[in-house]
């Protein structure tokens, strides 16, 4: 038998094997290509996504004048997209109060920032004491521990307005009075939301009358879905515009309708 007539019987077997593994969506062969084709999409989009972070991390390495000692970037900690975009609002828009939920990389870039600025001061908010401490001595050890105050404030019961009223839910055990007044922006990464459910809303109840009349908000890991209900959510409540930009785990930027930026 010659290679021609093999693959032809090849063929027919494939055939009877395929007519015998239809499936109610379609061919196996069918579902077998879709997965393929899904799986090349993914690979891809994986692909885009580490290019860009490694190009945001290489420009971050040329602008921090400590980039040795900036800590961790992805993970829990933000991602170099982020880090980059930060870094580079607080040098332009230049704000003299900023207040953050989440002590860790986000610290470093601000005071980084403000340091070229000249001003600033960061209030930063965590609710684990041994993290605040490393990121309060890291920050000092480059000499910008004038830019921020470090707040530890573990967490407790939440008994204010939330989106889920059935469970319980909990926010910083934070005074009011340790956190300044006119806050030009405020950067949301904690607390986590191993907590609780939508465990960030609190943030704009807990801070709104303390933003000043231009400010921005940011919401870092906006994709998932607690934190679009959250969005929802805000831009109703507070009369906010929101800006989803498609980074690595999304970035939503608040600000107030008809306002413009401060600078």
């Amino acid at each position: 038998m010659n290679i021609s007539t093999q693959l032809e019987e090849l063929i027919k077997r494939l055939e009877r094997i395929e007519n015998s593994v239809k499936t109610p969506g379609g061919s196996a062969v069918y579902h077998t290509n879709k997965v393929r084709n899904d799986l090349t999409s993914l690979i891809k989009r994986h692909d885009y996504i580490c290019y860009r972070q490694i190009e945001a991390f290489t420009k971050l390495s040329s602008l921090l004048s400590n980039f040795q000692k900036l800590p961790p970037l992805r993970g829990w900690a933000i991602s170099p997209d982020v880090a980059l975009r930060l870094y580079n609002f607080v040098l332009q828009s230049k704000p003299k109060n900023v207040l953050e939920f989440g002590s860790g990389a986000s610290s470093f870039i601000i005071a980084e920032a403000m340091k070229k600025n000249g001003f600033g001061k960061l209030t930063s908010v965590d609710h684990l004491k041994k993290y605040s401490d490393e990121c309060k001595s890291n920050i000092e050890s480059v000499g910008l521990g004038q830019y921020v105050d470090f707040i530890v404030s573990p967490l407790e019961e939440w008994n204010g307005e939330h989106l889920d009223v059935e469970n319980t839910n909990f926010w910083y055990s934070l005074r009011k009075d340790l956190v300044p007044d006119d806050i030009d922006f405020l950067f949301i990464d904690g607390p986590p939301g191993i907590k609780c459910k939508f465990s960030r809303y609190p943030a704009m109840v807990f801070s709104n009358d303390k933003l000043s009349l231009n400010f921005q908000v940011w919401l870092d890991d906006s994709d998932r879905s607690d934190e679009q209900a959250i969005i929802e959510s805000w831009t109703d409540k507070y009369s906010l515009n929101c800006e989803q930009l498609k980074l690595e785990k999304g970035l939503a930027i608040f600000r107030r309708r008809e306002s413009p930026e401060f600078r």
